[in-house]
Formats: structure tokens, sequence, C-alpha cells
């Protein structure tokens, strides 16, 4: 093998023909290089967007009003409501518009005062059984005070039409009767008589008794006796009377 001589210090490490040639590309590596470059341009782009959608967003700050706009607002003070209704309040209340009755035609039944369809001023009995009564107050409740045994009390909510329906006090009624200058309960029965619908007051009523004596009673003055007002009020009044004496 042929020694190699050893480099002198001042000898270069390579020969001029052998460097590198620094600072010049390819147009192969060129483009390799500016493909690179364009995908993490891409890369960057595409994680600044994902960062900027999950990033919280500010609350937008109120808008100003606009002139001659008022807003509302809740009062400072809020006034103090009224007191809860009594239950004496609240089974008044249902005494005045309901009341059983034992005894219509064989059946108990729940009475209600209903506005006339023929004068809404007025009002009249309408009779339902239990099932009609439970549905229409089902949505309806009253509050009781129960006490706990550590001698507590808790509210809570019953339907309203359970509570009148078993309470000791509810408005009931041994039948009904129709008794014209009545009082409201004759034998334990409701009267439905309510007094005339109109006033009575002197006039002229020689058409409506010439209808009677002439059309209804045929001209026999007996029968045209019998069908003057004064005389069905007295001969109704006589019948019931009997009726709820026998009852």
């Amino acid at each position: 093998m042929r020694e190699q001589k050893p480099k002198s210090a001042g000898e270069p490490l390579f020969y001029e023909g052998l460097q590198p040639q620094i600072g010049k590309l390819t147009q192969a590596q060129q483009a390799r290089r500016d493909q690179i470059e364009l995908a993490g341009h891409a890369k960057l782009a595409s994680l600044s967007a994902r960062l900027e959608a999950v990033r919280p967003k500010p609350k937008p700050e109120p808008e100003e009003p606009a002139q001659g706009v008022v807003r509302h607002a809740l009062p400072a003070i809020v006034p103090p409501q009224p007191p809860p209704a009594t239950w004496g309040d609240l089974l008044t209340v249902m005494n005045e518009k309901h009341a059983i009755i034992d005894n219509v035609g064989g059946k108990t039944v729940i009475a209600s005062w209903e506005p006339s369809s023929l004068d809404p001023t007025r009002r009249r009995w309408v009779f339902q059984n239990k099932e009609s009564f439970l549905l229409r107050y089902s949505n309806r409740y009253a509050t009781i005070e129960i006490t706990t045994q550590r001698g507590g009390t808790v509210q809570t909510p019953v339907p309203l039409s359970g509570w009148w329906l078993t309470h000791r006090h509810r408005q009931q009624y041994r039948g009904i009767t129709f008794q014209p200058d009545a009082p409201k309960v004759v034998n334990e029965c409701l009267n439905l008589w309510q007094d005339w619908g109109c006033k009575a007051k002197e006039g002229d009523w020689s058409l409506i008794r010439d209808h009677i004596e002439t059309v209804l009673a045929s001209g026999n003055p007996e029968f045209a006796d019998y069908l003057m007002p004064g005389a069905l009020v007295r001969a109704n009044h006589q019948n019931q009377t009997q009726l709820t004496q026998e009852a």
C-alpha cells in the first residue's frame, strides 16, 4: 500500500473541485422547498381557524336605549302580597255556589248556581253528578296545613272538589221544592223560588185578561177565574206544600 503523507497545516481540507456549492439549489430542490413552505402556511392557517372557533367570544355590551324609549324594570320595592284567604272564606264561597241534594229523582246530585241563558243577570240551579263536579275542579287545589309527628306543620295541596265534598260543613239539603213567597229552606228542602222576574206595579192588563177569558177559557167564567195569575200562584203553592209534607 502507498503510504499516505500527512497533510500539512497549510493545505486545504477539501480540494477545490469537491467543495459543496453552498446557497445554490437545483430546480427540483427549490420546488420541494416551496412545496414544504406552502404546506406549512396552510397548516398554520387551519390551526389558527380552529383556535378562533373554540375561543370564547366576549358578551355583547348592552345597547343604549334609543332616545324617547323607556326601558321597563321591576320596582325597587316589591309591594307586600295580600294575606291568603282563610278556610272559612273558601268554604263560604263554595257553599254560595254549590249544594248537595240528597234525593232528586232517586239520586244524590250536586246543585250549582249558573247564569241563566235567557237572562244573564239571573241564576238558575243546574244539577250534575260527582264525576262531572270532580272534572270541573280537577285543576284547582286548596292548601291545607297538616301537623307532623314532631309537632310542626307542613302545607299540602289537595284537590278543591274533594276537600269540599268531604267537609262536614258543606251545604246540603234533603230535597228540592218550589214554593213562591216561601223562605229559602222549607222542611230541609231547597226552595227553587227566586221571586218574580219583574216588579209588580199598577197598569192596564185588559189585553192579557181578554186573551185568558176569550181564548184560553173559551168564555167560561169559572175556567177564566182559575187561569188568572193570582189563582195559579195560590194553586201551585197549595200543591207544593202538600207534596213537601208527603215527602
